[in-house]
């Protein structure tokens, strides 16, 4: 991603940051609460971010940092950082998974928040951040700040675009699957479907494709489960499902053929509906595969 601050430089804002992010949220933590997530940041310029009273000072002179500055900070973190920004990024990242920022009320700030958690998951990746607990309510966060992607006029659109676009670059969502988070997965690729459309631009196009490909490339055996969205978008004659999610749900499937053809047709088997509903994508595949043509598949809306 590439950074025109020096190490030092970046260490420094984003410890500055890290406790102005703390102060933003002051009205609902305790003074332990600061000096436990200060503390524990090893590294600091004159210690002064150590120190309450001074924080108090700061704050008269300087506005706090809100989420949504905070991204941008972090977008300039490289992959992998040095033990020095690590510990810099302490402050940030424990505010960051306070239960106040992620159950936060207002849309916002909880987009704002995503975005962070998604800068921070590509930060860390491949290795996870959190522990499981906070990880799961991080992931959730993210795949619900995309569910109002189709909204253009939305202030929120270009941020949503971004966590879209770095969710696809970090693989982010590999470290969802080593969680066990397959049910997040299936929600966010059928949000996926529900909102691509023929006019959005190609990279979110390709961010889809890529999370998608990513998802079942790295299954060592696709389960029926993560396959019924893209089944469901392959239907015969469905005016419900956009050309473009069609197209989506074709061109993954025609990229991730190798893992995708060994469970297809027990997929198809599942649930008893024939494979004459379907295009002849799914057909051809199963025919190559030596299925008989009665078939079953589940449209994943009526598993709901």
């Amino acid at each position: 991603m590439g950074s025109s601050f020096t190490e030092d430089e970046l260490v420094e804002l984003l410890l500055n940051a890290g406790g102005m992010l703390v102060i933003y949220m002051s009205p609902h933590i305790d003074h332990h609460f600061l000096h436990r997530v200060l503390n524990n940041t090893r590294y600091s310029y004159d210690r002064k971010l150590l120190d309450w009273e001074f924080l108090l000072q700061l704050l008269g002179k300087i506005f706090p940092i809100e989420p949504h500055k905070i991204e941008s900070i972090l977008s300039v973190v490289e992959q992998l950082p040095s033990e020095k920004i690590a510990y810099a990024l302490f402050p940030s990242m424990t505010s960051l998974s306070s239960d106040q920022l992620l159950n936060h009320p207002d849309n916002n700030v909880k987009v704002a928040v995503a975005a962070c958690h998604t800068e921070l998951t590509r930060i860390g990746a491949p290795e996870r951040l959190y522990h499981d607990g906070i990880m799961k309510k991080v992931f959730e966060l993210i795949v619900s700040s995309l569910k109002d992607l189709p909204d253009r006029s939305s202030p929120l659109y270009e941020q949503r675009i971004r966590i879209l676009e770095v969710l696809a670059t970090s693989r982010s969502c590999v470290i969802m699957q080593d969680q066990d988070l397959d049910y997040l997965i299936i929600e966010m690729i059928q949000d996926f479907f529900n909102s691509i459309r023929e006019d959005d631009p190609e990279h979110v196009f390709r961010s889809m494709e890529m999370i998608m490909c990513d998802v079942l490339e790295e299954e060592d055996y696709v389960s029926i489960e993560l396959l019924l969205p893209l089944l469901a978008t392959m239907k015969k004659n469905d005016e419900l499902v956009a050309p473009a999610a069609l197209t989506l749900a074709e061109t993954v499937i025609t990229k991730c053929l190798a893992s995708i053809k060994p469970c297809l047709v027990e997929a198809a088997k599942a649930n008893k509906i024939s494979l004459d509903d379907y295009n002849e994508v799914v057909v051809s595949l199963c025919q190559e595969s030596g299925s008989d043509h009665d078939v079953v598949v589940t449209d994943s809306d009526d598993e709901a």
